[in-house]
């Protein structure tokens, strides 16, 4: 049942510049957000479908190396053929590699991005599981499904809390991201046409 369920998953994905929320302009917002240097940094993108926001951050950070990863293949093989395309392939390397697997040495990057992909999972522990990857004064940037409202209605809510348990306020995430280490810096909530 969970392979038939990936299948549609991909399936309807197929196509779209955008596997998730966002925008282009939503993406460079929370790029600027990134307050370290920007100069010979290390990147890993975590969910980076089709790699369209790992194009942008390409684009933003000229002098970095960015480890683009995601679990189905046809996606990397697109992220790759683009970054050739553009003559990236230099500094952006996709790999077909699960979030829950990621073979990579502790302390070995400057920014990790997931963008529309931390849910998968889950907010607490992708920021515990992740955050050894990290630099000691290393990023880490994402975006997270969260209630804008204390009073969603009875059918939303009981969708959610299905579907993904660990949705909360703003104010809780922000208490999860100091309880697991970090040093919380600034949100903002995307607009309805992402």
């Amino acid at each position: 049942m969970e392979k038939e369920m990936e299948k549609y998953f991909f399936e309807a994905f197929n196509g779209l510049d955008r596997l998730a929320p966002g925008s282009q302009a939503s993406t460079l917002k929370a790029i600027s957000m990134f307050n370290g240097s920007k100069e010979h940094i290390k990147i890993l993108d975590i969910g980076c479908g089709n790699g369209i926001h790992t194009m942008l951050l390409a684009q933003e950070f000229p002098n970095a190396t960015i480890i683009a990863i995601d679990n189905h293949m046809p996606f990397i093989e697109n992220l790759n053929s683009t970054a050739e395309k553009f003559g990236l392939s230099n500094r952006v390397i996709g790999k077909c590699i699960s979030m829950f697997e990621m073979p990579f040495e502790e302390n070995s990057f400057d920014l990790i991005w997931s963008e529309g992909a931390i849910y998968i999972a889950g907010f607490e522990n992708g920021l515990r599981d992740w955050k050894k990857f990290l630099k000691n004064d290393g990023y880490l940037i994402c975006s997270e499904i969260s209630w804008i409202t204390n009073t969603p209605s009875e059918k939303i809510s009981a969708y959610w809390n299905e579907e993904y348990p660990q949705i909360d306020t703003i104010e809780n995430k922000i208490k999860q991201i100091e309880s697991a280490g970090y040093s919380y810096q600034s949100h903002f909530v995307m607009p309805v046409t992402d």
